[in-house]
């Protein structure tokens, strides 16, 4: 362009209509991403994992808790060991799950995909890295798992010991492993207050609170407003990262010491295959990819919670609805092992008697003022 069409365009207000939307945003990012704006959010979002833990039945249930994909890795590592020579195959097994997965995660998804295919410069030159190592390892022993399934299903008889999504400890227990860990990555991108910590860890891992004797059915919730809820806190997780002043490239190269040592970096000699692998290897983690490392996790915990709002029934988790659509859980371990829909409802346990201690069975069960909306499709 000329200086005439210049001058013609600024005079028919194309200019200043640019120059405007230029100050909105402008303006936008300044109020968005400013520091009292990311600790409010980051507050919220502590504050509303506190609430969707307290109102939430799952975490009262007594029933296994299972989880998708994570809930297969858990027990692919950690549970439903058959015994013999098939706990050595099964360690064999997911020890090479996880090193192709770091190795996947380090030279295909993190060099070769994110860094020259896609060229994203927050996964520029080792920035990011572990994290998506992490992520790819799920990945491989999820899919390792599925393949020793297979083994098992051709050997015969063998069915009880395969891996699944369900992860040999209680909802209960679970959940509040959840509510720690979400708490703690939250926490973490606004301050460190260590005593503080402490308090919160004890309180969620502990009985010695109970929020329905504290709030005594006020303002009780239901799954809907509890889907709301964990929905708020996934987005408030996404605009924790979003108000980065670096969003969404974060070319900040500021490094952190590492968990329990005094040095930013370790560096690792290899004795032998320098012909194939380097002299030295350098371990560090920056500051901004720990803290939404973190969030990144903290986001998969949030979306399972959210899952469970949306997809919440009673009866899977070892509950009813009640008298005024409220939540009962059954506490004892004996039902729930030969727990069935007609025996599991108010109907029957308020009838029934148990003849042990001549109680009917729901005057065993815990009272949660958490109430089901959608009752009468259940």
């Amino acid at each position: 362009l000329d200086d005439s069409n210049i001058c013609l365009l600024c005079s028919g207000g194309w200019c200043r209509g640019v120059l405007r939307r230029m100050e909105i945003s402008a303006g936008f990012r300044y109020y968005f991403q400013h520091p009292w704006s990311r600790l409010l959010v980051a507050y919220l979002v502590t504050f509303f994992n506190f609430l969707v833990f307290a109102e939430d039945p799952v975490s009262h249930s007594q029933t296994e808790a299972h989880m998708m994909v994570v809930g297969n890795c858990f027990s692919f590592v950690v549970s439903k060991y058959p015994g013999g020579g098939w706990n050595v195959l099964k360690v064999l097994m997911w020890i090479l799950a996880i090193i192709t997965g770091l190795i996947a995660g380090k030279f295909l998804f993190h060099r070769r995909l994110f860094g020259r295919v896609l060229r994203l410069k927050m996964f520029r030159e080792d920035h990011g890295s572990w994290m998506t190592m992490f992520f790819s390892t799920i990945l491989s022993l999820f899919i390792f798992s599925h393949i020793y399934n297979f083994i098992l299903l051709m050997s015969g008889r063998m069915r009880p010991h395969m891996v699944t999504e369900y992860m040999g400890i209680r909802n209960e227990s679970f959940m509040k492993m959840v509510a720690v860990g979400t708490w703690m990555g939250d926490f973490v991108t606004a301050t460190v207050l260590v005593s503080l910590t402490s308090v919160v860890v004890l309180v969620i891992s502990t009985d010695w609170i109970s929020w329905d004797n504290l709030n005594r059915g006020f303002l009780p919730s239901h799954e809907v407003s509890r889907a709301f809820l964990a929905s708020f806190i996934l987005v408030f997780d996404l605009l924790i990262i979003m108000q980065d002043w670096e969003f969404p490239h974060f070319m900040g190269d500021l490094d952190m010491n590492l968990p329990g040592l005094s040095t930013t970096q370790l560096k690792i000699k290899l004795p032998v295959g320098k012909r194939i692998f380097k002299d030295e290897y350098h371990i560090h983690i920056t500051g901004k990819w720990f803290n939404y490392g973190i969030i990144f996790m903290v986001l998969i915990l949030d979306l399972n919670m959210w899952k469970n709002q949306i997809f919440y029934k009673p009866y899977e988790y070892g509950q009813y609805v009640g008298p005024g659509e409220k939540i009962y859980t059954v506490e004892d371990p004996e039902t729930l092992r030969n727990f069935n829909r007609s025996t599991l409802t108010w109907e029957w346990r308020s009838t029934n008697t148990d003849p042990l201690t001549n109680q009917t069975y729901v005057q065993r069960d815990m009272f949660l003022h958490t109430i089901l909306h959608c009752a009468q499709t259940f």
